[in-house]
C-alpha cells in the first residue's frame, strides 16, 4: 500500500511569519514555535515542528538521547530533537527541537530572510 504525504502550510500573507527549509521551502515551524536562539543566530530550540521526519535514536551523553530531524519533503538534515533527557532545564525538555538556522529561511510578512544572519534573500 502507498504511503500519502500531506504537508502542511501556513499562508504567506503579511500577518505571518514562519520558518522554511532552505533547499525546498517547506514550511516547518510558525515564528511562535521559537523559544531560543542559540550560539550567534547558528541554532535554536523549538517547541514544535511540522513537515519533518526523524532518523534513529543515538544517545548525545549519558542518559540523554536525540534524534536527527530532517525535512520530509527534500531530505535535508536540519538538527535533533530531544527525545528523552535525565535532566531538564527550563528550555531544554523532551519534545524539542535545536534545528541549524543555517539550514532555513524565515518569512518575515513581507519578505524572505536567511534565518541565520536575517538578510533578505534575494532570488527563492
Amino acid at each position: 500500500m502507498e504511503r500519502t504525504t500531506f504537508l502542511v502550510r501556513y499562508e504567506q500573507s503579511q500577518n505571518t511569519s514562519f520558518y522554511l527549509c532552505r533547499h525546498c521551502q517547506t514550511h516547518l515551524a510558525l515564528h511562535q514555535e521559537l523559544l531560543h536562539k542559540y550560539a550567534a543566530n547558528q541554532h535554536a530550540l523549538f517547541q514544535n515542528l511540522v513537515n519533518v521526519g526523524l532518523g534513529a535514536n543515538y544517545q548525545i551523553v549519558s542518559g540523554q538521547t536525540g534524534a536527527p530531524v530532517s525535512c520530509i519533503n527534500c531530505g535535508s538534515n536540519l538538527g535533533s530533537k530531544f527525545v528523552s533527557l535525565s535532566i531538564e532545564t527550563s528550555a531544554i525538555k523532551a519534545g524539542r527541537f535545536m534545528i541549524d538556522m543555517t539550514k532555513v529561511f524565515f518569512w518575515k510578512g513581507k519578505q524572505m530572510l536567511y534565518a541565520d544572519t536575517e538578510q533578505p534573500v534575494q532570488d527563492v
